[in-house]
């Protein structure tokens, strides 16, 4: 079986938008699928760039597919027959969703506000066309933290997720991947590959979790920085055929100084993703940024 979508986002002055791309298994079907991230930003927020555009494509992929005869869809497919037997379950019933990295990447932003900006994220379901299968997309942002109020931690998704956000959270630890981002099959996949904390090193328990798009209070205040260059640096390059995890950021504190970064992560949800591996979905984020509570 080799299914696969590959998402395009492109970098335009602060706006970013997406195209679409061919998704093919080997009984021949093909679809397409898309994928859109905008930032938008307003008032005392500034955002200098984003670190996806570092391949200078300004793209990142999600890709499954097969490597020497080893799936892997059948490599993920044991999440839920061999490590957590038949809990991925993808409807309300579960007790646990599973989120399984797609990319991330890092923005450079500033807000002059030091009571804190505020952030909303519009976030699609991934949607297969002409048909009712559907894949919910979380968006993880960490913010520096440094502002009088708000939240730091956020996990956001669709408005008709929030049952599904609100379960026990649990995240393949994508440091368990191969060094270039790829699945290793090789070495199966364990229990103690998931974790039930978030990149901030705290328990997704305690995030702000948003199954919407209404803004929240966001935990950021950076002064203004002198020598912002901007160089990226892609941590991992994409796969055209099989699955790696998209990871760029920001070179060093010259290119973007760690206090002005705000720190992106996407997943999807496995249970979701395996009622239906190979069909072709679309889906969207948007991240907007505010210095103040308005829609």
């Amino acid at each position: 079986m080799v299914i696969g979508n590959r998402i395009y986002i492109y970098l335009l002055g602060l706006t970013c938008v997406a195209s679409a791309t061919t998704i093919t298994n080997n009984d021949g079907q093909s679809g397409t699928a898309s994928f859109t991230s905008e930032v938008g930003l307003s008032g005392s927020v500034a955002l200098w760039g984003a670190s996806f555009a570092s391949d200078g494509s300004a793209d990142f992929s999600l890709m499954f597919g097969d490597v020497s005869g080893s799936s892997d869809v059948a490599w993920l497919k044991k999440a839920n027959t061999d490590v957590f037997k038949d809990q991925l379950i993808s409807g309300d019933s579960r007790t646990t969703t599973f989120l399984f990295p797609i990319a991330s990447y890092e923005l450079c932003m500033e807000s002059n506000m030091p009571t804190g900006a505020f952030i909303k994220a519009e976030v699609s379901r991934f949607e297969e066309s002409g048909a009712a299968n559907f894949v919910p997309c979380y968006v993880e942002v960490l913010l520096n933290g440094q502002a009088s109020s708000g939240s730091a931690n956020f996990l956001f998704t669709n408005s008709n997720d929030n049952n599904l956000i609100n379960k026990t959270i649990k995240r393949y630890n994508e440091n368990m991947l191969n060094d270039d981002g790829s699945i290793d099959h090789n070495t199966p996949m364990s229990s103690g590959d998931w974790t039930e904390n978030g990149h901030s090193g705290a328990s997704y328990a305690t995030y702000q979790k948003v199954a919407g798009t209404s803004f929240q209070a966001a935990d950021h205040y950076v002064a203004s920085s002198a020598g912002i260059d901007l160089e990226r640096d892609q941590t991992v390059s994409p796969d055209s055929i099989n699955y790696k995890l998209d990871k760029t950021g920001f070179k060093d504190e010259g290119a973007c100084p760690s206090s002005s970064r705000a720190k992106v992560y996407i997943y999807i949800d496995l249970a979701s993703l395996l009622v239906a591996p190979t069909a072709a979905y679309n889906g969207s984020i948007k991240i907007d940024f505010s210095n103040a509570n308005s829609q």
